[in-house]
């Protein structure tokens, strides 16, 4: 009688949390077209020149895919992201993700980069929303110039990592929001974990379904080793439109 009594709560247990869950909202995608300006302020080896980048983003409830594209003087970058997560109680999401980067360093190397794993959501509300993900991470880049002595032109060297990305967002009011981010590793940058990211800036959301902003980004090196200095400090404008 025990045991039926226990099988019982438990099946009925789970039916109200499966309740809960959202697999799948069937629904129009929104669609995000944006363009970015980043002007470099301490000069970093990946990112020396200004650079424009342009990216589309397709947005569901539990459904994420988005392709970007970054183009300076001596560098390309083509970014590819998609990331089904399940909501909860409406309001958390945790699912799995895949990234794709390739960079191209005119001339001198090029990288292929692939992140998998975990991504998870908590938005209460409008006012605020963090966002997070787990990873594992493979580099793969390849050396065209052989200027280094110590590294033989073409040669492929292989690095494996984690990355750990945390966003936080609020909404000061209707028209305005401001966010941080801490990661380990950014959109068009990915690094081996300890060269940290530390983002902040503010998203003005205009007429109709016109945004636009700005935010100040440094990167960090050698953040838990010994003493920090700061590799990369840029300043980035941004314009989004949905459609």
């Amino acid at each position: 009688m025990k045991k039926l009594f226990i099988l019982t709560f438990l099946f009925i247990a789970s039916y109200q949390i499966f309740a809960q869950i959202n697999f799948f909202t069937v629904e129009k995608p929104s669609i995000e077209l944006r363009t970015d300006v980043d002007f470099p302020i301490k000069k970093d080896l990946k990112f020396e020149n200004i650079g424009i980048s342009n990216s589309v983003t397709a947005k569901m409830n539990e459904l994420y895919t988005n392709l970007g594209v970054r183009i300076s003087k001596s560098t390309f970058d083509l970014v590819t992201e998609a990331v089904y997560a399940p909501t909860f109680f409406n309001i958390v999401n945790i699912g799995a993700g895949f990234t794709y980067h390739f960079y191209n360093y005119f001339n001198t190397s090029y990288e292929n980069d692939i992140l998998a794993g975990v991504y998870f959501s908590w938005h209460k509300g409008p006012i605020f929303r963090f966002d997070g993900r787990v990873c594992y991470f493979a580099k793969i880049a390849t050396i065209l110039d052989n200027s280094y002595s110590f590294i033989k032109k073409n040669e492929t060297l292989k690095n494996t990592s984690v990355v750990i990305n945390l966003h936080f967002l609020w909404q000061i009011a209707s028209w305005i929001n401001v966010y941080f981010n801490f990661e380990s590793s950014n959109y068009y940058d990915y690094v081996l974990f300890g060269t940290p990211f530390f983002t902040t800036g503010f998203q003005i959301n205009a007429i109709n379904n016109l945004s636009f902003g700005s935010d100040i980004k440094i990167k960090m090196v050698d953040m838990f080793t010994v003493p920090p200095s700061i590799s990369e400090l840029k300043i980035n404008t941004f314009v989004k439109v949905r459609i």
